[in-house]
């Protein structure tokens, strides 16, 4: 009895691992979506919904002061899409020909008060693109693309946006989400490493006070 029910949930898991389900990312330089799509039902998988909880009305608190991290800036975010794009390559393996990207979409405008930065970060991403475009090809049916780069020398802040939609089957999403899971753990964790000793070593070079007599105007 107990190998009948084994066989049971082995088939059933083995038929819904043949469901093929459409993926849509979104971001907007503030926050990632996810969605999955099967058939008319829609889901999103991150960030998940909670719940509004009722507010009640607290007692009088005291003003406590959060220490918010920076985000990272347009030039961290395209040097960490640098790092973790062979990671996704080499996760989806034989699944390369199996996933179908019905859109590729990205606007990347730059901007800044140095207009030496914008323009250095300019040529970066274009050069980035350059190399990773070919790649994605080469590996990928990509039916609908459109990649766009921008500077302006006006504006205070950057901004990303980034829209993707494939298709593939339960099963190679569960097999490339473990193998790029495990992978990009990696590298986000030494990237964040990274850029914490490369931030606190400036904020120590900008807190460093000259010792010795000031100069002398005459």
């Amino acid at each position: 009895m107990i190998w009948v029910v084994l066989a049971c949930i082995l088939v059933a898991l083995f038929l819904v691992s043949l469901i093929r389900v459409g993926v849509r990312a979104e971001y907007d330089d503030r926050q990632l979506t996810v969605r999955l799509r099967t058939g008319p039902a829609a889901l999103q998988v991150y960030p998940l919904k909670q719940r509004k909880k009722k507010e009640k009305k607290p007692a009088k608190q005291k003003p406590q002061k959060k220490q918010e991290e920076p985000e990272p800036d347009t030039g961290e975010k395209l040097s960490l899409l640098w790092e973790l794009m062979p990671v996704a390559l080499r996760a989806a393996g034989s699944l390369r020909r199996k996933i179908s990207v019905d859109l590729l979409e990205a606007h990347i405008l730059l901007a800044g008060s140095d207009p030496a930065s914008v323009a250095v970060a300019f040529g970066s991403a274009n050069a980035i693109i350059g190399m990773v475009l070919p790649l994605l090809e080469q590996n990928f049916h990509i039916r609908q693309r459109d990649i766009r780069t921008a500077a302006d020398f006006q504006r205070a802040h950057s901004e990303v946006q980034a829209k993707v939609a494939l298709s593939l089957t339960v099963g190679q999403g569960v097999t490339f989400a473990l193998r790029f899971g495990w992978q990009a753990l990696g590298v986000l964790l030494r990237w964040r490493r990274q850029n914490e000793t490369e931030k606190t070593a400036k904020h120590t070079t900008e807190r460093a006070v000259p010792y010795g007599k000031e100069p002398s105007h005459q």
